[in-house]
This record gives C-alpha cells, structure tokens and sequence, in this order.
C-alpha cells in the first residue's frame, strides 16, 4: 500500500481502497468524466507493477495479450475478490 501511495500522490490520483489482514481492495474510478479514465487505467498498471516488484502476482497470470499495442488482463471474480473459483 506504501509504494502505491506514494504513486498517487505523484499521479495526484486516489483510490477507494481498503485493506483488510493480508489483503488490499483498491478501486480506480473518476467522478468526472463518469466512469474509467486514462489515468484510472495507469495507476491499475502501477499497481499491478508494484504486485509484481513485491512478488504478490505471476508476471502473466492471467494474460489474454495485447490489443492495440496495450496488454489486457482476464481476471475472474473469485480471483480478485477473495472469494473460491467453482
């Protein structure tokens, strides 16, 4: 959570996030415009660069390749969430 504090404060953009025992729920949204924004999706990058650095990621877990020059990930729910895959 330190790395990617200290992130947003040079990004100047703040998650919703929580953190609870081993695990950290962070939530990249804008108010205006409404929705995702391109800095929304760069500090999902930092972040999951900081998991990597940190070892709490596969470097490809979850990959589905690149679109348009940009790397997309495919995580399920029950991945992301703490819940159990069926």
């Amino acid at each position: 959570m330190n790395a990617v504090a200290a992130e947003c404060k040079k990004h100047k953009h703040h998650p919703e996030w929580t953190n609870i025992y081993n695990k950290t729920h962070i939530i990249w949204t804008t108010h205006q415009p409404r929705g995702l924004s391109e800095k929304d999706i760069t500090m999902a990058r930092i972040c999951d660069e900081k998991a990597k650095e940190f070892g709490e990621v596969e470097s490809d877990a979850g990959s589905v390749g690149d679109v348009d020059g940009k790397r997309k990930m495919k995580i399920d729910a029950g991945e992301c969430c703490g819940g159990k895959k069926s």
